[in-house]
């Protein structure tokens, strides 16, 4: 259990939980005529989410545990994860997580 810090009744499992969960209810809340301003708040709460310094370490700790035990080289792949992830994280979800793009791909507005 801790070895891939996923204990269960942790804080980090009930964060990540919450954000698959809140995901999966903005896809089915979209074809339950959601306003665009709803779409993109919530669309733009759930980057900030993602992004924040708590939600990348999550991240990083699932990478490092998912990842990394099956690498060649175990330690350089933590080290790499662990340099690495925030960067990726920091130019990615801006550009795949933007509110008028996703919004507007499913269909809750048009791309502002």
């Amino acid at each position: 259990c801790k070895s891939f810090h996923r204990c269960s009744g942790t804080k980090k499992g009930l964060n990540m939980k919450f954000a698959v969960f809140s995901l999966a209810c903005l896809v089915s809340a979209i074809s339950a005529d959601i306003t665009c301003d709803d779409c993109l708040v919530f669309s733009g709460n759930m980057q900030t989410y993602l992004m924040s310094d708590e939600s990348v370490a999550e991240q990083t700790e699932l990478l490092v545990a998912l990842l990394c035990p099956s690498a060649p080289d175990p330690a350089d792949c933590e080290a790499q994860s662990r340099s690495w992830w925030p960067q990726i994280a920091a130019a990615m979800y801006p550009v795949f997580l933007e509110a008028n793009s996703i919004c507007g791909q499913l269909g809750a507005c048009g791309i502002k």
